[in-house]
């Protein structure tokens, strides 16, 4: 291959820019995100019973769904969260399972299910969990010459259809503002005089709101349809609609009983952007399409719409995730090229020749371009895990570059034909180069049957390395010998760069020789030092600390403010407006969003335990991280047990894609009842305040639901001649409200909702009071028949695998999950089983931490198998691959101390990283022993040999390693975006220093003693 590409000068010529050019097409067609495509294997069903207690709805809704949908094939686990007339079910799938399958599966086990659920239970919706439910765009709209109160409208009638016309946008839900609502006020007393029910009025407005079509009727040659118009046109016909006529005949109007008002509806959500209230538009995108080209799609709508409507309204936008996106990609993009320019310094010193290295270092943006090329065919995406793998890729892309161009070098010295030189040294080394890069692949093959999130993940990671490494493999052995041939000889190089280069490589080499001639006289302490480093290494392990993935310095909060049940949106407003206030006080540059209650689309859209009137999430961005930790502080003295405040860590980028969080502690308490279950939660609960003092602990059993049960004395009841239904319908009517019919203005349906005024509906004896017709012109108040009291109970029932549990949580912010798990699994005794039938298990995000490292460990050790066999098959021997193999344990000393020293944890990223440095660090040894085997008859003295071989092989094993490991610094050091790639950095920077200066002698002290035992034959 070496000789036909240098012999083909226009056949090479065409490809190199074919690859170019292709590559470049490549990387505008690849598509930018986050993270890559991570599929969740949950789905959720959504049931809805209106009017159903906590209780019906877990025994005759939630319970049946659990156990017909647990029998689906591949089913791992069901949780339930039962409320008042809601159901969420929730079926997690073993990893790997198929999705779309499992939706399939899920919905043909409901449809056997339907008869056993009651008549009025609404069709189960089922969802699939999807990333991309997250807004990628959030826009605030103020008015400027319009009215608030008209500002909702006039987005939904005029703004929405546009956005939803924009190419991948998929859905837009609207929050805060008001929303235009008939309301028809009750007057107890006035329908009292008047002989008139809650019930007839609503049948009245109901009846009289309709048109009807009638058929057709023949005229002449032609059929005529007929319809009956009765719908109201105006207000005023609701408000003068004749409910019946009196004993005296006269007409009773519905304004004789009830005031009719064009009004708007009771808010249940209020936005607010640095203290201005606004309406919040959030708009989600298509499945499978970019995040930045909609995201660019969008702010070009907003352009548009505020040209248009600048007399009406402004829209803003206050978060994009395509900035963060964009920011991440192009931090990590910034370290590749610092990358490539510390490669240049370095090459340029140790080769003396800025042509070569200038040669090499052209490699890396080839190799990338290649890279890209294989990127967008397999349909991989520009992310962090795959730009990651790019940017540790660098350093190891010139290394093969850098051995060719020196075996080259070599066979100029000793050939007069400098093409054949040429040809011979990249030939002569090619064998070697393919066997280390295939060395470095391998390790990544196990990570490809990871089914786990880990998998998922580091999939994109370990296809990026694996396709850098063959794109190098490729570009120095076919592009970099033409390059020399073209090149090389038309530059002279600068003889005093060259002299430098010299005198340091003759000193670095005398130093070198010094020092392995004074160990080989003394193995054992080098022996002692390898052996040792082990020891301390596993000691050292044993106090970091360990997370699912490194933790990530942010600018923005986010928290959640939950305040008891049963408070009133203007009280959470109140609430969080001092909030706001203080964020502004503390940074007068922060920006400040706030969204507080709840949107009934959007709980349906995306269903969740956590809403309420009583709860809001407060987003801030702020100008420094010195600002953010003081309004951390300033934060947690206005949290106590009437207002929670629970703090969203933005160092979790996993979040971003992940319904739940790792920056947090859960335990589930399993049991027969929840009495025993709630009690055995309130004593962990003081266990753990003891130990955590300064934490917030939160149980399900926190919210609790403050309600008034009305029950009935039925002789009463039935002397009266009433029924509970009928007597239960008023009482909704009079208290809820019906709001089942619409009046309808053009293209628009507005609500007619029908209740008692305000009065009405203030305390229990208002509720007492409450009259019911019992004969024409008798009436009988409630408490004459029914016996009412106020009590607590459950906002939220769980359930998991069927059986009944309750769960506290802990934020860990600033300590590792590991040591926090050990600490709470040491005080509440995980595993054990009480005396009153309950036990106690870690959450679900515990499991998947355990299940995620423990599978980059297997991957590890798999890898390390694959090394050695990969190394024994390409030397037909078992003996020598283990010499080699040591380097990679040799390595564990520098990786646990560079993730000490540079404050970093255990996790994924750092695991992924000793994964790849298990191929990594054999080829130094493998270069060394190779010379050994290659070389052994040209001497005749061991010792020399040795010597001589490690010599020879210093210069290249410096050159690689150093810019293998200043190629990371801009990783390592980095203070932005690509701070999620610092602890893979520093496991690859600290194991490859400390193998690299240890195989540098521990490898020839062994392998001369495997030469005087003949165990080296080749």
């Amino acid at each position: 291959m070496v000789k036909y590409f240098l012999r083909k000068t226009v056949t090479t010529t065409v490809c190199l820019v074919f690859i170019l050019g292709i590559g470049a097409i490549s990387f505008s067609k690849l598509k930018i995100e986050l993270f890559p495509n991570i599929t969740i294997p949950t789905i959720t069903i959504l049931t809805t019973y209106p009017n159903a207690s906590i209780e019906e709805m877990e025994l005759l809704v939630s319970k049946p769904i659990e156990e017909v949908v647990a029998s689906a094939e591949g089913v791992d686990e069901t949780f339930s969260e039962t409320l008042e007339g809601m159901s969420i079910v929730k079926v997690r799938f073993r990893w790997g399972t198929d999705v779309d399958l499992a939706t399939v599966l899920i919905r043909e086990k409901l449809d056997l299910v339907k008869g056993a659920l009651p008549i009025d239970v609404k069709k189960p919706i089922v969802l699939k969990f999807d990333p991309n439910d997250k807004p990628i765009v959030r826009i605030v709209a103020f008015p400027k010459s319009s009215d608030f109160k008209i500002l909702r409208n006039f987005i939904k009638k005029n703004l929405i259809p546009i956005f939803e016309k924009t190419d991948g946008v998929a859905t837009i839900t609207l929050s805060g503002g008001l929303e235009r609502r008939i309301l028809v006020e009750l007057d107890a007393n006035r329908m009292k005089s008047y002989s008139v029910t809650p019930n007839e009025i609503q049948r009245q407005i109901a009846s009289n709101n309709e048109n009807i079509p009638s058929g057709n009727i023949i005229r002449g040659e032609d059929e005529v349809t007929v319809r009956t118009m009765g719908a109201f046109l105006n207000v005023g016909e609701i408000e003068n609609l004749i409910l019946k006529t009196s004993e005296s005949g006269a007409p009773v109007y519905l304004n004789n009983v009830a005031s009719v008002k064009d009004s708007f509806k009771d808010q249940t959500s209020i936005c607010r952007r640095n203290l201005s209230e606004c309406i919040l538009v959030d708009v989600r995108k298509e499945s499978g399409k970019n995040t930045v080209e909609v995201a660019r799609n969008i702010q070009e709508v907003i352009t548009e719409i505020n040209d248009r409507f600048s007399d009406i309204l402004e829209l803003e936008i206050v978060e994009d995730r395509s900035d963060l996106i964009l920011s991440s990609v192009k931090d990590v993009a910034s370290s590749i090229i610092l990358s490539v320019v510390i490669c240049f310094i370095i090459l340029t010193i140790f080769t003396g020749s800025w042509v070569e290295a200038i040669l090499i270092t052209f490699s890396v943006p080839t190799s990338i371009l290649v890279s890209f090329i294989c990127m967008h065919f397999i349909g991989q995406s520009l992310n962090l895990m795959s730009l990651g793998g790019l940017a540790v890729g660098v350093g190891l892309m010139v290394d093969s570059s850098i051995v060719v161009l020196e075996s080259i070098h070599k066979e100029k010295k000793n050939s007069k034909d400098e093409h054949l030189a040429i040809e011979i040294g990249a030939s002569k080394i090619a064998f070697a180069l393919v066997i280390s890069n295939l060395t470095s692949i391998v390790v990544f093959l196990p990570n490809f049957y990871l089914n786990g999130l880990e998998g998922i993940i580091f999939k994109d990671f370990a296809l990026s390395v694996c396709i850098c490494l063959a794109s190098s493999l490729m570009v120095s052995l076919v592009f970099l010998p033409f390059f020399n041939k073209m090149i090389s000889s038309k530059f002279k190089n600068n003889d005093r760069l060259m002299n430098i280069s010299k005198n340091l490589i003759i000193k670095i080499e005398a130093t070198y020789v010094f020092f392995l001639k004074m160990f080989l006289e003394k193995p054992k302490v080098v022996l002692m030092v390898a052996f040792g480093s082990l020891l301390f290494a596993a000691l050292l392990a044993s106090i970091i600390s360990v997370n699912l993935m490194p933790k990530v310095q942010r600018l923005d909060l986010n928290i959640k403010l939950t305040l008891p049940n049963g408070t009133r949106i203007q009280k959470t407003s109140e609430v969080v407006q001092n909030i706001e206030k203080l964020a502004i006080l503390v940074d007068e540059n922060a920006d400040v969003l706030s969204k507080l209650g709840f949107e009934e689309k959007e709980l349906t859209m995306f269903p969740t335990s956590e809403f309420g009137l009583n709860r809001a999430e407060i987003f801030f961005r702020f100008s420094s991280f010195s600002k953010k930790d003081q309004f951390i502080e300033r934060l947690k003295e206005m949290d106590d047990e009437q207002q929670k405040i629970k703090i969203i860590s933005s160092s979790d980028i996993l979040s971003e894609v992940l319904p739940f969080s790792f920056e947090q502690v859960s335990v589930v308490v399993t049991g027969g009842n929840y009495n025993d279950i709630n009690a055995e939660i309130l004593k962990l609960k003081i266990k753990l305040k003891e130990i955590f003092s300064s934490k917030e602990i939160q149980t399900s059993f926190d919210q609790e639901l403050n309600e008034v049960r009305i029950t009935f004395d039925r002789n009463r009841l039935a002397s009266f001649g009433l029924r509970t239904s009928d007597v239960g319908d008023s009482l909704k009517t009079i208290v809820k409200g019906d709001e089942t019919i619409f009046y309808k203005v053009k293209d628009e349906e507005i609500p007619i909702l029908i209740r008692s005024g305000q009065e009405g509906r203030t305390g229990i004896d208002k509720l007492k009071d409450i009259h019911f017709e019992v004969d024409e012109n008798k009436y009988v108040p409630l408490k004459d028949f029914a016996f009412i009291e106020s009590r607590k109970s459950s906002r939220i029932l769980n359930r998991q695998n069927g059986k009944r549990i309750g769960f506290l949580a802990m934020e860990i912010d600033d300590q590792s999950i590991s040591s926090a798990y050990n600490k709470v699994g040491d005080a509440v005794g995980v595993g054990n089983l009480n005396e009153n039938g309950t036990s106690i298990a870690f959450g679900e995000n515990k499991k998947i931490l355990d299940v995620a490292v423990n599978g980059l460990g297997i991957a590890l050790l798999f890898s390390i198998i694959l090394v050695y066999m990969t190394l024994a098959a390409a030397m037909e021997s078992f003996l020598l691959p283990l010499l080699i193999l040591f380097s990679i344990f040799l390595a564990a000393f520098g990786v646990v101390a560079s993730l000490f020293i540079f404050n970093e944890s255990i996790n994924m990223m750092s695991l992924l990283g000793s994964i790849l440095l298990a191929g990594i660090v054999v080829n130094n040894a493998i270069l060394i022993v190779e010379f050994y085997r290659d070389e052994k008859t040209k001497f005749k003295n061991t010792e020399k040999l040795i010597v001589e071989g490690a010599k020879d092989r210093l210069i290249p094993i410096l050159t690689t390693t150093l810019t293998s490991i200043l190629g990371l610094l801009p990783l390592l050091f980095s203070f932005s975006g690509s701070t999620s790639q610092r602890s893979l950095a520093a496991s690859i920077f600290g194991g490859l220093i400390f193998s690299t200066v240890i195989s540098l002698f521990f490898i020839p002290i062994i392998s001369k003693v495997m030469i005087e035992k003949g165990l080296m034959e080749k």
